[in-house]
């Protein structure tokens, strides 16, 4: 019992472990995301300033170049169609009236009633780039504004121009870093309006967090964004996730409000494939257990025969000594047997518990002790070894598009062509979902990129009946024993896998 006490301890021990190391490497995975969208975003915004400023520079010279407005309503034509994300421009005047506009049936409104106006209206600093909260258009859709004042000679308010903003401005920013079917990126205005939400989805676009005072937004802003990371359930749907917010400043220019970036993911899909692991751990182990106990009990139940037969030949050696002792030595044979039984339940139970039962290749578990033993001969022996990261393309679509059945035979296709393509001194696990590792051991960049490629060029052989052609991306990296630990080498794999997803996917890259 002592020694299934210890196993149990040695089981969760390590599966306490695996979760702290999901949770370490996903919350690292977020912020970065959440960072990405952070600076690109703040660049956009900057180059949409910078545009305006522009413009405004040239903006009395082209009112007086033609009657009408006619050259500056062509310049606000020719502008919008070559800065990035812009819906409309306008130039509106110290009354309100839009004077000017790419777009003729904006041209004459009166907007000195909307907020945009009124806080403009009031404002001192031509280089501010003003933010408005998201509002319905005149073109009926649904969007922000940014707007640069300018002032008379007298430095009074004088009008402003004003660029309504598209959704597409950003929905392939953040739809750019989604790597995973269950994550959501949102763009908040600080007032606690919703601007985007990628994936898209009608319940978030619009929706006024002033209505949920305990939503994590408000406590991010509370904070004053020191703390950037939350979990917790989400206002829409109550789902409990992992949150990562960023405020967007402009590199060079003063901003009226920082609009809130919010990268997330769903705390029961991270922790899926743990979850399921932990489950066949207890199964497999309840398994062996039971198996122990009742082999316990059988030998309890042989020590009590033997027993009362060194009664019997003590009391009755007349009927025959040979007699009793060829009968124990069948007892012990018996009993040598059940023990080699156990000892072969028990090697298969470690087997099972280290093997992915869907494509049957090594698991997690096993690929975590395969990459800690390679570290440590590393260390020894001063031989590098290559690590690569493989990620099925477009997975989520499989699955999405066809039912998890065709993704299931998609996985175990791919991890038939992983084992095939192989080295027999190789190693290769599913290292999650849609996600397997591979360990080249004694195997140099070189070496590495070729072995790299020649698995991508056999999965890309590989049709699926239904899903059609399948395709990975590859990142690779050597460890060295420069490396403080084993997951140094699997971080830089990672990353180059995430260069390759962004670069197209279908390719290699190394680090």
């Amino acid at each position: 019992m002592s020694s299934l006490l210890a196993m149990a301890c040695l089981l969760a021990l390590n599966l306490y472990s695996d979760h702290k190391n999901t949770w370490s490497t996903e919350s690292a995975r977020v912020a970065k995301q959440a960072e990405v969208i952070e600076i690109n975003l703040g660049m956009q915004l900057q180059s949409t300033s910078n545009a305006l400023d522009q413009l405004r520079t040239n903006l009395h010279t082209l009112q007086a170049g033609a009657p009408d407005n006619l050259l500056l309503n062509n310049r606000l034509t020719s502008m919008a169609a070559v800065i990035t994300g812009v819906r409309s421009l306008l130039v509106i005047n110290a009354a309100g009236d839009s004077i000017a506009s790419n777009r003729k049936e904006l041209i004459g409104l009166n907007f000195s009633k909307e907020d945009r106006y009124l806080t403009i209206s009031k404002g001192i600093d031509p280089f501010l780039l003003y933010v408005s909260p998201p509002l319905p258009t005149p073109l009926q859709t649904y969007a922000i504004s940014v707007g640069k004042l300018f002032l008379d000679d007298d430095g009074h308010f004088d009008g402003y121009l004003a660029a309504v903003l598209d959704a597409d401005y950003f929905r392939v920013l953040l739809s750019s870093v989604l790597y995973a079917p269950d994550m959501r990126a949102t763009l908040i205005h600080p007032d606690g309006k919703v601007v985007y939400s990628v994936p898209t989805d009608d319940r978030f676009t619009g929706t006024d967090l002033k209505n949920a005072p305990n939503a994590l937004f408000w406590q991010y802003l509370q904070g004053g964004g020191k703390q950037k990371s939350f979990v917790g359930p989400v206002v829409i749907d109550g789902s409990s996730r992992l949150v990562e917010f960023r405020s967007i400043h402009l590199p060079t220019s003063p901003i009226s409000k920082f609009l809130v970036i919010s990268v997330n993911r769903e705390i029961a899909v991270i922790f899926s494939a743990w979850t399921q692991n932990l489950y066949l751990t207890i199964a497999l182990f309840g398994a062996f257990a039971l198996a122990c106990i009742l082999g316990l009990r059988s030998y309890q139940r042989r020590l009590q025969a033997i027993e009362i037969l060194s009664e019997l030949r003590e009391h009755e050696r007349s009927l025959g000594e040979q007699e009793i002792i060829d009968l124990n030595a069948e007892l012990e044979a018996k009993v040598e047997a059940r023990t080699a039984e156990l000892a072969l339940a028990n090697s298969a139970l470690h087997a099972l518990s280290r093997r992915d039962a869907l494509t049957g290749v090594p698991n997690r578990l096993a690929a975590n002790e395969h990459l800690h033993s390679e570290f440590v001969s590393m260390m020894r022996s001063s031989s590098n070894y290559s690590l690569l990261m493989i990620d099925i393309d477009h997975f989520k679509r499989i699955n999405d598009s066809y039912g998890h059945a065709v993704g299931d035979r998609v996985l175990q296709q791919v991890a038939h062509a992983l084992q095939t393509t192989l080295r027999e001194s190789d190693f290769v696990a599913r290292f999650g979902g849609e996600e397997f590792l591979a360990l080249l051991p004694n195997t140099q960049q070189a070496a590495a990129c070729q072995v790299a490629e020649k698995i991508r060029k056999a999965v890309e052989s590989l049709t699926d009946p239904t899903a059609g052609q399948v395709t990975v991306s590859i990142g690779f990296a050597i460890a060295s024993p420069e490396h403080k630990t084993e997951d140094e080498a699997v971080r830089l794999a990672d990353d180059c896998l995430y260069q390759a997803k962004n670069a197209g996917r279908n390719q290699v890259v190394g680090c």
